[in-house]
């Protein structure tokens, strides 16, 4: 008879203890439970995880210590089971369970494949009578309790669906076209195109694409009745734009769809359509360089906000420079009612539509700063500014995901992580709702480095470093596989030695300390064009590696001597980046006087304009001036005397003239000129 499992259970308490912290110790010591998360239904959060005792099984926990327990021991013995499953919802959780004979080591072949369904409980877990295999991947989704997927027929292909009992076919697709797909090392059959998906809360739906060629858009509720297209014949003509293929459209009242097209079949442009959900179509516009992602499911492609279908123009290319018609843009089906949002655009930049979230779109929009956006709330006709929490509105925010609504946030709530200081951030689009979230306990991808995360929003699933599989988000918190800091030096380098851990997205600071803007730096000092020459110093071009307001008074040109020149400024900002442009309007010819300078910056003279963070310290540069000195070595070049004499008469325009031998800058290479240089023979600083 099986021992009992060794089960240590650390509920998390209040603000005192980390964020993020041990969970579920399931089994304690070097190896760890290494848990694998499969997703949350209803109010149960499944996962498998080893215990030593049974091996493998799957486990599952309500979010709190007493709750946390295996569901139920499938394969008795040490060698467990491996688990693939998918979520169902109501607490319904399908999948598939291969179990290993207990000569493991020495039959690797001994394999058992079962179909299971289980409501969390041992009595619930039970075998699913004709499974529908292929469980998990793209191709099948649990909705409302059951489990659909594409199953083969003898002439084709057919959605089907059980509840654990029966299986229903809801439609059938004879004669049609099939693609080979590998899943838990069987060989499947599936219909071209993408995944199953929700297509909102009565429906799921899937795109299809015929022999012919013809892309079908379908629906179905669940029943036989239900199951129908939703939208054929995804082409179009028109003598604008001749035969274009149609992405999947979405609806804007009264039976019409908006539709779009990206630059295919040698076209150089994308266009917008307008039609009904079967053969009518009409072209609403075109948009010059047009590229999208080629799925034709992406829920980027075209999103409801107040009516309205929003969607994304972007450049033909990525990585060009934004056309016109690049940016985020909002239409009624109307060629009158398509217009771009109002937002500046920088160089390769441009807004960009990152989904929607209560009803409203998210759009982000680029600022002077290339590493900074600023974000949006779009209902289709106004543009409502981000909720950032207090004093954090100038931080590098990276938008992260959006948490998932439930009954403690009707809304859910948008995340951003801060790119440089590694703060995150939650926001329902309310002061109340928006606050800096506690990320102490995190692991971190190396020491010294801030936590960082990547969010899938399409299965609430969450990427942490140092983790060997993802983690799920359930009932405000994110599971996920930990390290114990104490063991990690021995398994840090193998996928062992985790336990189920648990990130706390509740706890929100909303008076936080701003993350310090980083010093500014210089990035580099030219003198004039930058050429070898010093006969003539007219400017000195300094460039920082950020947006800064320079005081004036904190730049100085001494010479050995310590003696100063008086010199003009002017500052300049691009993408970012400040310039501070020296020149010498007094000067002979525009040019400092001869000698041996040094450009002094001190550091309290420059701040960045956004967290007025000065240079950590004072900058310097030395340079020299000779007129003669052509090849900067300080000294006056002994054929300077010569060509200045044969370049008499020249004049700017002319082929033969220097302006770096013009020493009044008068336009014109002459006897003063030839002066200077008698003056200078010899010299050097």
């Amino acid at each position: 008879m099986p021992r009992a499992a060794v089960l240590s259970l650390t509920p998390l308490e209040s603000r005192e203890v980390p964020a993020a912290g041990l969970f579920a110790e399931i089994r304690p010591g070097v190896w760890g439970a290494n848990p694998v998360m499969h997703g949350a239904s209803g109010d149960t959060l499944y996962f498998s995880a080893n215990n030593i005792y049974q091996g493998t099984e799957l486990w599952a926990t309500d979010g709190t210590a007493a709750g946390t327990r295996m569901v139920k021991d499938l394969n008795p013995g040490k060698p467990g089971s491996s688990i693939y499953g998918v979520p169902a919802g109501g607490g319904v959780f399908y999948f598939t369970q291969t179990a290993y004979d207990s000569h493991l080591l020495t039959n690797y072949g001994s394999v058992t494949l079962t179909d299971y369904k289980t409501d969390g409980t041992a009595a619930g877990t039970v075998p699913v009578a004709n499974g529908l295999k292929a469980l998990g991947g793209q191709h099948t989704i649990g909705w409302n309790g059951e489990l659909y997927a594409y199953t083969r027929t003898e002439t084709g292909w057919a959605l089907s669906k059980t509840d654990g009992t029966t299986v229903n076919v809801l439609t059938t697709f004879n004669n049609q076209q099939l693609e080979t797909f590998t899943s838990d090392g069987q060989t499947i059959l599936l219909p071209p195109g993408p995944s199953l998906y929700n297509g909102g809360t009565d429906r799921l739906e899937f795109t299809v694409q015929l022999k012919s060629g013809e892309v079908q858009v379908w629906q179905t509720d669940g029943t036989v009745a239900g199951t129908l297209i939703q939208q054929a014949n995804l082409t179009a003509t028109s003598p604008t734009t001749g035969d274009v293929k149609l992405h999947p459209g979405i609806p804007v009242g009264g039976g019409r769809y908006v539709f779009r097209s990206v630059a295919e079949y040698g076209q150089t442009s994308g266009s917008l359509w307008v039609g009904d959900g079967t053969t009518t179509r009409a072209l609403v516009r075109t948009f010059d360089g047009v590229n999208s992602p080629t799925v034709w499911w992406d829920e980027q492609e075209l999103t409801l906000a107040n009516g309205k279908a929003v969607f994304q123009v972007t450049p033909a290319n990525w990585n060009q420079p934004a056309t016109a018609d690049s940016g985020v843009w909002v239409t009624d089906g109307t060629a009158a009612g398509t217009t771009k949002l109002n937002l500046p655009t920088f160089g390769e930049r441009y807004p960009v539509l990152r989904g929607t979230f209560d009803g409203k779109a998210v759009v982000m929009a680029p600022t002077a700063d290339p590493q900074k956006w600023n974000y949006f709330f779009s209902d289709g006709t106004t543009l409502t500014p981000m909720t950032t929490p207090a004093g954090t509105s100038a931080l590098k925010w990276e938008f992260r995901g959006t948490v998932p609504a439930d009954a403690a946030n009707p809304k859910g709530a948008l995340l951003f992580q801060e790119s440089v200081g590694g703060k995150t951030y939650r926001t329902d689009g309310t002061a109340a709702g928006t606050g800096v979230v506690d990320m102490t306990g995190l692991p971190v991808v190396a020491p010294g480095t801030n936590p960082q995360f990547s969010w899938h929003d399409f299965n609430e699933s969450v990427n942490l470093p140092r983790t060997d599989a993802r983690g799920f988000y359930f009932k405000n918190a994110v599971y996920y596989p930990g390290r114990n800091p104490d063991v990690q030096q021995y398994s840090e380098q193998w996928r062992y030695g985790t336990e189920l851990w648990r990130w706390d997205l509740t706890a929100i600071d909303t008076t936080p300390t701003p993350t310090p803007a980083l010093a500014p730096k210089v990035l580099s000092t030219q003198v004039n064009d930058g050429s070898a020459q010093r006969s003539m110093v007219k400017t000195l071009t300094v460039k920082f590696d950020a947006a800064v307001t320079v005081d004036p008074t904190g730049v100085v040109l001494y010479n050995v001597r310590g003696d100063r020149t008086a010199f003009s400024q002017q500052l300049s900002t691009v993408n970012g980046k400040t310039t501070l442009t020296i020149t010498f309007p007094s000067g002979v010819g525009g040019s400092i006087a001869d000698g041996r300078w040094t450009l002094r910056i001190n550091s309290g003279a420059v701040k960045t304009q956004t967290g007025n963070t000065s240079m950590a310290a004072n900058y310097t540069f030395a340079f020299t001036r000779v007129y003669g000195d052509t090849s900067g070595d300080g000294m006056y070049d002994r054929d300077s005397r010569t060509l200045v004499k044969q370049l008499l008469g020249q004049t700017v325009g002319s082929p033969g003239y220097r302006w770096d031998l013009d020493a009044n800058s008068d336009g014109k290479i002459d006897t003063a000129d030839e002066l200077a240089a008698v003056r200078n023979w010899g010299k050097g600083v």
